[in-house]
């Protein structure tokens, strides 16, 4: 019997590698001991995990944010 391991839920966090450079090196820097650390969900969207926690502003609200593009360019 093998074992299985799932990867879903929402027991993940992220943070940028800090090797690439843009908007959102300064609007979020990579954290320096566990502090720093998003929580995110898979499946999921960065974009929606960085959302929740008000690192950006609402996609689908008003204008939504203008740094949202440069997000899927950073590690």
């Amino acid at each position: 019997m093998s074992n299985v391991f799932a990867l879903n839920g929402s027991d993940w966090f992220i943070h940028p590698d800090g090797t690439n450079s843009g908007v959102l090196d300064k609007l979020y820097s990579p954290p320096t001991s566990d502090e720093g650390w998003v929580p995110a969900r898979v499946p999921g969207n960065i974009q929606a995990d960085l959302e929740a926690a008000h690192i950006l502003k609402p996609l689908w609200y008003g204008i939504g944010d203008c740094r949202m593009e440069e997000v899927p360019r950073k590690d």
